[in-house]
């Protein structure tokens, strides 16, 4: 059995690429990252964190065959500290891999960025606190994802230009 784990950017311009992965690979396990903001339960009267996935609400229906099938399988990511110091340095160091400038100084929106950006937008997260400053903790979750399941002796690919260069 042929297993990969996907931690790519699960844009609406980018979920086809897991048809063509499900053609190849007998098990495709799709890591689930999201942003965490402060909320406030008005029933409970008690301040809580409220979770933010990047993967599209629309995902489980539009790939129930393959995750009926077993082909496909969601794992969330815990929130967990692996790596914080050395992501946190790369990512800052590398800020131009993220938001690159062009030759007058102003900063470039990638197809990449763009896209994640545009999904947050669409489905309202940002009324929710996820804004643009969080571009900074998905790359950096994605990354901590792909290095854990390397270091676990699984497979990782992700279509991310953005992660890959980080990951260099």
């Amino acid at each position: 059995m042929y297993n990969i784990h996907l931690n790519s950017v699960f844009s609406s311009s980018s979920l086809e690429e897991i048809k063509l992965l499900s053609l190849y690979y007998d098990k495709i396990f799709i890591i689930d990252d999201a942003t965490f903001s402060p909320g406030y339960d008005e029933d409970a009267k008690e301040f809580k964190v409220i979770r933010h996935s990047f993967i599209p609400e629309t995902f489980r229906d539009e790939y129930k065959v393959l995750i009926d099938e077993g082909v496909l399988e969601i794992h969330e990511g815990t929130d967990d500290n692996d790596f914080a110091k050395e992501i946190s340095y790369t990512l800052n160091q590398c800020e131009e891999v993220i938001f690159p400038m062009d030759n007058k100084g102003n900063r470039i929106l990638l197809p990449e960025v763009l896209s994640i950006l545009t999904d947050v937008k669409k489905r309202n997260l940002e009324q929710d606190g996820v804004d643009a400053r969080f571009i900074w903790w998905f790359y950096a979750r994605k990354m901590q994802r792909s290095i854990k399941a390397l270091l676990t002796g699984n497979t990782c690919i992700s279509s991310s230009i953005c992660i890959d260069r980080l990951l260099k």
